[in-house]
């Protein structure tokens, strides 16, 4: 990490499987969104692209990668870590909080 700013990534099986059935647009959509975005100003919102969740999904942040495909993580501040849950259709999102491992 060069920048004492920057965050780095933490990724699980939920979101490495979501990457490797994307088309290529839609990975390139999310790399750019984690390169130019994510890795500085995780939690800075961006109107229609980016939100903070509310409810039983509090805490987590929500990209929308197109009209029907999601990327979810948390960031822990302290360690400056943004936490990838999950990549894939909004409506897969089956799996309880206490299931992402948090």
């Amino acid at each position: 990490m060069d920048d004492p700013n920057e965050y780095t990534f933490e990724r699980n099986t939920a979101f490495d499987d979501g990457l490797a059935a994307l088309q290529p647009a839609h990975v390139n959509n999310v790399m750019a969104f984690l390169r130019d975005h994510a890795r500085f100003t995780p939690t800075n919102l961006i109107p229609g692209q980016l939100k903070a969740l509310k409810g039983t999904w509090r805490g987590y942040y929500e990209f929308r990668v197109s009209r029907q495909l999601r990327l979810r993580y948390w960031v822990d501040e302290d360690a400056r870590v943004v936490k990838l849950t999950y990549l894939g259709k909004h409506s897969d999102w089956r799996h309880s909080r206490d299931a992402q491992g948090r």
